[in-house]
């Protein structure tokens, strides 16, 4: 099973994570037992095989069985659509679990083109008519293919949003446009995208997840929510869609109650400054105490999400804009993991920037690790054509169940369906760990350890002028300089070429392109191969 790990599919989802950004601001749990109308827009076009149709039907009824539907709670309504209106199960009459689930797999299959604007239209008119007056509104489009009239799927879509549906989509397979994709959903953090048909079973449960953490999705319409341990604070709530405000100082927000008077509460909101409820800043754009090169915008449905300034330059609040800085000017930034995986209980990318891995023959073991055998990968193609210019770390945590003769891929950038060898690469053979870096010049740095019975530690660095690693406590490097040679697969875990496997374990895995000033760098002598006791 496959799912998307690049930024363009990464998903704050409506469903769930629009304070994600920033670790200080937190949304409440949600029991998924608020008022929610889904409707689930099927792809029934010709493209797509008896056994992905089937493939497709069983997605749909654990879909189902995972959301808690009922009268005052989860509505689920289908659509299938091809070259026109198939199939369609409606909101108006409430259907069990055990009832969407027997329809659903009744669905036929009409073979036939791909008019996507036509099915979104048909959501937008089954959400007007049939949901619910106190229901937010929730459509999850499935494809795998580009619509035949993509113009006119990008106004439907947007009819779509503006009538207060939440826009999710799942692309299947190479033949999508994720253009279109980001069209269509909400913003680019509402997409998903998997390799086949068998990678829709990976997404139930995160799509169940995260719908029941977002607060103003699945609630009625004009609520307000406390942002949990800021005391001034709350989230207002209008269709599913989020807005932070604060009340103003020596006021405290309650539940149920709004703005108090509270002399302890005189704090100003977090990251909104000078915001007060009802009073809108001459400049909305928000700075990001952080990190001076970005700056903080509140997007409607999502909350505050955190836009890069251009190369050289830093926001200016004055100016609510960025502008360009002295080249003397050097702002200190936190080092953060641009995707790191832990395995405790999913796939779930950990770094808060919500990537997600496409994965096949891949299982969670009980002890939080991720277990591979023949076939087995995970890909990040969020780093497909990644430039890596020089600067990445790599920091993982692995086990070998045998030290065979054949070479063990275990992080690569390599992908068989494009001829080329990695330009990174970390692989096992016998009981030895080699690292390699391929810059653009042609020059390969290479390190060599001993691995040990259990798990090993691995961090790995390339700075443009060496390759580091810090192996099970032991540090080498070699000279190497230039840019990391770009290739256009992802970063996987596991099987690159069909050809040679890993057998092993994997309980901890992170990706960085910064480098943080951390005491293996500091004690790393430019000499090739020496070793740092």
């Amino acid at each position: 099973m496959w799912l998307s790990l690049k930024t363009s599919v990464s998903i704050w989802l409506v469903l769930g994570l629009f304070f994600a950004y920033h670790p200080k601001i937190y949304t409440e749990e949600m029991k998924c037992n608020q008022p929610v109308d889904v409707v689930i827009l099927l792809d029934g076009s010709d493209s797509i095989s008896d056994n992905d149709w089937v493939r497709s039907k069983n997605f749909v009824k654990e879909l189902i069985g995972s959301f808690d539907i009922g009268l005052n709670t989860i509505h689920i309504g289908i659509i299938v659509y091809s070259s026109n209106i198939g199939d369609v199960i409606g909101l108006k009459k409430f259907h069990s679990k055990e009832t969407l689930k027997f329809l659903a797999n009744r669905l036929h299959h009409p073979k036939d083109g791909t008019d996507t604007a036509a099915g979104i239209r048909k959501v937008t008119e089954m959400m007007e008519a049939e949901s619910r007056p106190n229901a937010a509104r929730v459509a999850i489009v499935i494809t795998d293919g580009r619509s035949k009239h993509p113009i006119q799927t990008t106004q439907e879509a947007l009819k779509a949003k503006s009538a207060g549906i939440v826009m999710l989509t799942v692309g299947v397979g190479h033949a999508i446009s994720r253009a279109e994709l980001s069209q269509i959903a909400t913003s680019e953090r509402e997409m998903f995208d998997v390799s086949n048909f068998s990678g829709l079973q990976g997404i139930v449960g995160i799509l169940r997840k995260l719908l029941c953490k977002n607060a103003c999705l699945v609630t009625q319409k004009d609520s307000t929510f406390a942002m949990r341990d800021h005391c001034a604070g709350y989230w207002s709530c209008h269709y599913g869609r989020a807005e932070a405000k604060c009340c103003q100082r020596n006021h405290r927000y309650v539940q149920g109650k709004g703005c108090q008077p509270d002399g302890s509460c005189n704090q100003l909101c977090p990251h909104f400054k000078n915001t007060v409820e009802n009073d809108k800043s001459e400049c909305e754009l928000l700075t990001d105490e952080d990190n001076p090169s970005s700056y903080i915008q509140i997007v409607p449905g999502i909350g505050p999400i955190s836009r890069p300034c251009a190369p050289g330059s830093a926001f200016d609040k004055s100016m609510c804009s960025c502008a360009k800085v002295s080249k003397s000017w050097k702002p200190h930034v936190e080092c953060k993991p641009s995707v790191s995986y832990n395995f405790n209980e999913d796939f779930a990318d950990q770094s808060g920037n919500n990537v997600f891995a496409g994965y096949e023959r891949v299982i969670i073991t009980e002890n939080g690790s991720a277990k591979f055998s023949d076939g087995s990968r995970i890909n990040i193609w969020r780093f497909a054509n990644v430039e890596f210019g020089e600067k990445l770390l790599l920091k993982l945590r692995f086990l070998t169940y045998n030290y065979g003769a054949v070479e063990q891929p275990i992080v690569t950038n390599c992908y068989g369906e494009y001829g080329e060898g990695p330009s990174i690469a970390i692989t096992t053979v016998e009981q030895s760990i080699t690292i390699k870096i391929k810059t653009e010049f042609g020059e390969t740095g290479i390190l060599r350890f001993f691995q040990v019975p259990g798990f090993n530690n691995v961090t790995m660095v390339y700075d443009g002028q060496h390759v580091i690693a810090k192996v099970n406590g032991k540090i080498k490097s070699t000279a190497l300089i230039g840019n990391i040679e770009r290739r256009q697969a992802g970063l996987l875990i596991g099987d690159c070429d069909g050809q040679h496997s890993f057998h092993g374990e994997i309980d901890y895995f992170a990706v960085y392109m910064c480098l943080p000033d951390e005491d293996v760098f500091q004690r790393v002598a430019p000499t090739k191969g020496r070793d740092i006791a």
